[in-house]
């Protein structure tokens, strides 16, 4: 009985699974589609950190097609920040995760550009168009 006791105190502070990924068409061009993955959105004070993944339609550098971006929203400042990067190969292949060198820079999107559709999904839930996985479908968009 005191075990079953034990376990249950202990249920409040035991890891809970990650959400599952939800992901979101923002923007794009010709060369890159940027995603937000509204399932790792939370809230931090006054702040919401969650990924924006960026595929790409040729690999650069190191064979990456794809850069998932830890990101820290300021939605009252209308600013971010990009906490780190986690690089990806073609196919989804996990390369490798780094914190970002711009981690102190607090950056404002320019009007009309990915970054403030970017904001705005993040923050509003503004725009957006739900894909089951940016890795397949940033290829129909180019």
């Amino acid at each position: 009985m005191r075990i079953l006791l034990a376990a249950a105190a202990l249920l409040p502070f035991a890891a809970t699974p990650a959400a599952a990924q939800q992901w979101y068409r923002v923007g794009g061009s010709d060369t890159t589609m940027s995603y937000v993955d509204l399932g790792s959105l939370r809230t931090l004070g006054d702040r919401i950190v969650g990924d924006v993944e960026s595929v790409y339609v040729q690999p650069i550098g190191e064979g990456i097609i794809a850069a998932r971006i830890r990101t820290e929203f300021n939605c009252t400042d209308k600013s971010f920040r990009t906490l780190e990067y986690s690089y990806f190969a073609p196919g989804g292949k996990y390369l490798r995760t780094e914190p970002s060198d711009t981690l102190n820079d607090v950056k404002r999107p320019k009007p009309g550009s990915i970054n403030e559709a970017i904001m705005d999904f993040a923050c509003f839930r503004k725009g957006g168009t739900a894909v089951a996985d940016p890795f397949t479908d940033a290829p129909a968009q180019f």
